[in-house]
């Protein structure tokens, strides 16, 4: 399923939308560039802390493949090889 290149409805856009509240809403904030268009993003620890927030309200499996995929992220190896001396 693709979608055009111009959205002449914002209900076509399969977004659902959730409260953040102020004092944490800059956490994790970054720029991402996609095919030349810049973004505002939040990082990837900042993403999966809000999986975890909202494990309960997500698909089970969505959930799972995101922590699988950061937990087996280079980064991550390395971070767990300096804190349990490996």
């Amino acid at each position: 399923r693709t979608y055009r290149n111009q959205v002449s409805n914002i209900q076509e856009i399969p977004i659902k939308t959730y409260y953040v509240q102020n004092n944490i809403i800059k956490l994790g904030k970054a720029i991402g560039d996609f095919k030349g268009i810049t973004l505002l993003v939040y990082d990837y620890e900042r993403t999966i802390c809000d999986y975890f927030k909202y494990r309960t309200k997500l698909d089970s499996k969505t959930f799972y493949k995101a922590l699988n995929a950061y937990v087996l992220d280079d980064k991550m190896i390395n971070i767990i090889k300096v804190l349990f001396n490996i």
